[in-house]
C-alpha cells in the first residue's frame, strides 16, 4: 500500500490528485466517508487506503456488500442478534462488533433503509448499542466508509450526494470520476497493474507496445479500472515475451477505431 508521500504519484489527472490530497488529510480524522463512483472504479481500494493511512490501520478492515443479503436480513447482519436455543442463548455477532477498533466499508450503502441508517447514526453518536433481542450493552469503536454509485457533481463535498445516505453516517463525500474522463491516468494504472499481475502470473513482462497502448487509450472503459485490470490479466496470460502486443488484447479491444495517436512514442516499460 502506498505511503502518504507516494499516493498521488499513481495518477496525473487533476481530479485524482485532488482526491488523494484530500484522502491524506482526512485519513486521521475518523470522520465517516462516502465514496461515490461507477461500478468498477475501485471504491473498496480507496476505502482501504483511507484505513491504512489512519490510526486504525493495525485493526480489522471489514468489507460488506449491502446487496449481498435480503433487505429483511440486513439489520441482523449489521447489528448482530441473540436467540434462544435448547442449550441457552446463541450470540451472533454483527458487522459493528466484528469491526471494533477498525474500519467498516459498506458497499452499496444507499440500499440500506432509512430506519436502519438512522439506527447506525444513533450508534455512532452514542457509542453503544444492543444486538437485536439482546440485553448486553456493547461499546463501539469503528470508522464507517460507504460506497455508492449515486452521482455527485462535486469531486469532494461535505454532504452526501443523495438523501438516501444520512449525513450522520458519512458527512464527507469523495467522488471517483470514471476512467473515460481521466485517461491520462491510464499509463500509470497499467504500470501498477503490470507489477501486481506479473507477480501473480510469475512473469516478467516489461510493458505494452505503442499500438497496444493506443488501443487501451481509445477504448471507453465502461467497466472502469476493474475492467482494465481484467484486460491486463488476460494479456499477460497470452504473452510469452517481454512486451504485450495488440494481438494479446481481447478481441473487442482490437476492434476499437483509433481516433487519435497516443502521446507516448515508445512502449510502456515497467522496471521489474
Amino acid at each position: 500500500m502506498p505511503t502518504k508521500t507516494k499516493l498521488s504519484s499513481f495518477y496525473v489527472s487533476p481530479a485524482m490528485t485532488h482526491i488523494f490530497q484530500t484522502v491524506e488529510l482526512i485519513s486521521m480524522s475518523g470522520i465517516g466517508v462516502l465514496v461515490v463512483g461507477e461500478q468498477g472504479t475501485e471504491k473498496e481500494w480507496l476505502a482501504k487506503i483511507i484505513h491504512d493511512l489512519s490510526s486504525r490501520k493495525n485493526n480489522n478492515f471489514i468489507m460488506f456488500d449491502c446487496n449481498s443479503v435480503p433487505a429483511a436480513e440486513l439489520e441482523k447482519k449489521i447489528f448482530g442478534f441473540e436467540e434462544l436455543t435448547v442449550s441457552g442463548v446463541a450470540i451472533n455477532k454483527g458487522l459493528l462488533e466484528v469491526a471494533f477498533g477498525g474500519t467498516l466499508f459498506l458497499e452499496n450503502i444507499s440500499s440500506i433503509s432509512s430506519d436502519i441508517q438512522t439506527k447506525i447514526g444513533s450508534v455512532l453518536k452514542n457509542k453503544h448499542y444492543h444486538r437485536l433481542n439482546g440485553v448486553e450493552e456493547l461499546n463501539v469503536s469503528f470508522r464507517i466508509i460507504g460506497g455508492t454509485t449515486e452521482k455527485d457533481s462535486n469531486q469532494v463535498s461535505f454532504y452526501p450526494p443523495k438523501k438516501e445516505v444520512h449525513s450522520s453516517i458519512c458527512p464527507l463525500s469523495v467522488n471517483i470520476p470514471p476512467l473515460r474522463e481521466r485517461k491520462e491516468d491510464l499509463p500509470f494504472l497499467v504500470e501498477r497493474m503490470l507489477r501486481e499481475s506479473n507477480v501473480a502470473a510469475i512473469k516478467a513482462i516489461k510493458g505494452f507496445s505503442k499500438e497496444a497502448l493506443e488501443l487501451l487509450v481509445n477504448y471507453n472503459w465502461p467497466g472502469n479500472t476493474k475492467q482494465l485490470f481484467s484486460v491486463v490479466d488476460h494479456s499477460i496470460s497470452l504473452c510469452n515475451n517481454q512486451v504485450i502486443l495488440a494481438k494479446h488484447l481481447p478481441e473487442y479491444l482490437r476492434d476499437v477505431q483509433i481516433s487519435q495517436p497516443s502521446s507516448c512514442n515508445e512502449n510502456i516499460v515497467v522496471s521489474i
